[in-house]
């Protein structure tokens, strides 16, 4: 009985451990939302459904429009590419956005994730046309 609980806990562990998040083959991944291929290493994003399923955008647009019409609940993580950190994930919901047309994004809304508000500082605060957080962001995207 007892090799039965080691068991037991030997398989909790195993699976509450399982944190592999697929990652993005750029060039060869299919924005889940748009459909084409993910290249930009500073704009693309995922999601992980309670299931551990990864979706994959090509930009952080494509990802909130994606989720629009999803229970967010249903979602573990929500990831992006933060600028100057290429192809790096960061927490979603703990980066600060801005709207800044000098960074084109993949579909044209200039939408940047900042890996947080103190990165910042590398822009001229004037030039940027919007500073979000994460609920903000998902208000614009409603």
């Amino acid at each position: 009985m007892q090799n039965l609980y080691k068991l037991i806990l030997l398989v909790f562990i195993v699976v509450g451990c399982n944190n592999n998040i697929r990652p993005v083959h750029y060039g060869q991944d299919i924005c889940s939302q748009c459909n084409m291929h993910i290249i930009d290493q500073q704009h693309a994003a995922k999601v992980v459904n309670q299931y551990q399923k990864t979706f994959m955008f090509d930009s952080i647009e494509c990802m909130m429009n994606y989720l629009k019409d999803k229970n967010a609940n249903s979602y573990s993580k929500f990831l992006v590419n933060a600028f100057g950190y290429p192809s790096e994930f960061w927490d979603a919901t703990q980066c600060t956005y801005i709207i800044y047309d000098q960074i084109p994004s993949p579909m044209g809304d200039y939408l940047t994730a900042l890996k947080n508000i103190n990165e910042l500082s590398q822009f001229n605060i004037n030039d940027i046309e919007q500073v979000l957080s994460w609920e903000e962001l998902k208000n614009v995207y409603k």
